[in-house]
């Protein structure tokens, strides 16, 4: 089918499997790489062994095709100080996906490999660093005894952490004893005021009772001894104003 200077491929009406536009360029929604002489499986598709890719780019997205463990990708721009790192992007079924060899110049290659082949493509990402070689040349030449100082100084820093944290649970301890004897105090303390105040509420209310019998004994005594006053001021006043001689006869009648 021509359209728009471009040719499609599709296995049905809808759906696009290839196209080739008028650069050159071509599409494919899947390639299956085989070997020279692979023959064909029961599937029908060719036996898979060690595909190859080539490019120049420092990063980019590959795929190892199903049934193949290894994968070669072919980059001149590797060297032997290149840092290869391979990102699985797909299902690995909980295989390791890694880096089996390299080899740095014009026809430099890295090979990337699984020990098991799985029945489907590996999408992985690619990406290669260089390691710079005044970097790796002042790693070789540090001095042992920098490392075995540094190394002294790391033991030295754990140790007094170590230190610290037990004095630290020590004290923490003697915190917990210290709260809780001041808790107990404080307890007795209150079981001590609560009895206190039984006490004194019981000796409250005895004081009460005695002060109130002898508010009454008080009270009885006064009535008596009005009582008394009265009785002695009728006499008085009897004999002050003694009565008639009438009223004594009236009141020896009334006899």
């Amino acid at each position: 089918i021509r359209r728009q200077r471009q040719m499609c491929i599709r296995d049905s009406p809808y759906k696009e499997v290839a196209s080739i536009d008028a650069s050159g360029s071509a599409t494919f929604s899947k390639i299956n790489i085989a070997a020279p002489g692979a023959t064909e499986s029961a599937s029908g598709f060719g036996q898979l062994i060690e595909p190859d890719v080539s490019t120049n780019a420092s990063a980019g997205k590959s795929v190892l095709p199903a049934q193949a463990q290894e994968i070669i990708i072919n980059n001149k721009n590797i060297t032997k100080d290149s840092l290869i790192y391979i990102t699985p992007t797909s299902d690995t079924a909980n295989k390791v996906l890694y880096v089996k060899n390299k080899k740095d110049g014009n026809d430099g290659y890295f090979t990337v490999a699984i020990d098991t082949s799985l029945s489907k493509d590996i999408e992985f990402k690619k990406r290669l660093a260089e390691l710079k070689r005044e970097v790796a040349e002042k790693e070789t030449e540090l001095d042992a005894k920098y490392i075995d100082k540094i190394n002294k100084l790391n033991d030295e820093i754990r140790e007094r952490e170590r230190e610290n944290f037990d004095k630290w649970l020590a004290k923490e301890e003697s915190l917990k004893k210290e709260i809780e004897i001041m808790e107990a105090n404080y307890r007795e303390k209150i079981r001590s005021l609560e009895e206190k105040e039984e006490m004194l509420q019981e000796s409250f209310n005895r004081q009460r009772e005695a002060l109130l019998r002898t508010f009454e004994k008080i009270k009885e005594d006064f009535e008596r001894k009005e009582r008394i006053l009265q009785e002695r001021e009728k006499k008085l006043k009897y004999n002050e104003d003694p009565p008639s001689a009438e009223s004594s006869n009236d009141k020896t009648s009334l006899r």
